[in-house]
């Protein structure tokens, strides 16, 4: 089962964030609408983290990919598995789950 996808969207400059509230990161602007989304979508280019950041240390390697969801955003998260070389472009992603502070976790199908 999945978590639902969902935040807020910037009506400003359209940047979608999932923290609690506030201004845009992206603008400052204060001016927001929620945002909601079945999560599922399409990976359009995805990278090995061998090195990460110390939160996300014990994690590494893992993969991050860029997911085009079906209503045309863009988001960057962790995928559940690391993608076979020759495999993951194109391939269907779905949503799973919010993982501490906040980054997304997809899945791929």
């Amino acid at each position: 089962m999945t978590d639902n996808l969902s935040g807020w969207k910037c009506t400003a400059c359209g940047l979608v964030s999932f923290a609690d509230g506030g201004d845009c990161s992206g603008c400052g602007s204060s001016d927001t609408a929620p945002f909601a989304d079945s999560g599922d979508g399409e990976l359009l280019s995805w990278s090995i983290v061998r090195v990460a950041p110390e939160r996300f240390a014990d994690m590494a390697p893992y993969a991050i990919g860029l997911v085009q969801l079906t209503n045309g955003e863009r988001l960057l998260g962790r995928l559940q598995s690391i993608p076979a070389e020759d495999e993951g472009i194109g391939s269907p992603v779905s949503f799973l789950r919010f993982e501490e502070g906040g980054s997304l976790l997809f899945s791929t199908s």
